[in-house]
């Protein structure tokens, strides 16, 4: 019996499952991805010890008189301008981008208050949760 070549078989397609059809699964993905890229990590990593830090000093009785949070606001927020640059402009997305800028900015100030409320400030994780907030927005 002759075997038939797989060229003269026509090809057939596929069906395209609902996640993929809806473009579900790639936004999960993108969203995690955000999560786990390298600035990313050097944002939490950074963040973490900053609030870590400042819950030390804390359980010491001392006071940093804000020492720690204008770090913070120096190098969080570099950080998380340096992120908000990855993201590409076209012509039709520029008020999205600025609108953008701004959260991260309220963001930065919102984090920044928090923290020089006495004990609250030191007790509380703001800047990590601003990285979060960026990250989980972007």
């Amino acid at each position: 019996m002759p075997e038939e070549s797989t060229e003269s078989l026509p090809k057939q397609e596929l069906p395209i499952g609902p996640l993929e059809e809806s473009g579900e699964e790639k936004i999960s993905e993108t969203k995690m991805g955000d999560f786990l890229s390298p600035i990313a990590f050097i944002m939490f990593l950074a963040a973490g010890l900053i609030d870590l830090i400042g819950f030390v000093i804390l359980c010491f009785g001392l006071d940093d008189f804000g020492i720690m949070d204008l770090i913070g606001l120096i190098f969080v927020g570099s950080l998380m301008y340096i992120h908000s640059q990855t993201i590409t402009a076209t012509s039709g997305t520029q008020k999205t981008v600025k609108k953008f800028e701004k959260k991260i900015l309220k963001r930065l100030g919102l984090s920044f208050l928090g923290e020089l409320i006495p004990y609250f400030g030191n007790l509380a994780p703001c800047w990590t949760l601003a990285v979060y907030f960026q990250l989980k927005e972007s």
